[in-house]
């Protein structure tokens, strides 16, 4: 996925100061403004999604993502 959207020119990857062997990885100008293309569509299917949900729900709903992030970004 990282090579098909580096042939793209949505993504470059950059030897770090530290350690030549690690890359980082950035968005190019074409990928922020892909990025920011989708907003309107994500925004849509975010409020589709939770239409049918009430106050309470759609605050233990948001909260339980929050959840799942944190366990993600502390597992890589």
């Amino acid at each position: 996925m990282i090579i098909n959207l580096e042939r793209k020119g949505l993504i470059c990857r950059k030897p770090t100061v530290t350690n030549r062997r690690v890359l980082e990885i950035f968005l190019t100008d074409d990928g922020r403004d892909l990025l920011r293309s989708c907003d309107p569509v994500v925004k849509g299917i975010e409020t589709r999604m939770i239409a049918g949900l009430s106050t309470a729900e759609v605050s233990r709903f948001r909260a339980m993502l929050r959840t799942c992030t944190r366990a993600i970004e502390g597992g890589m």
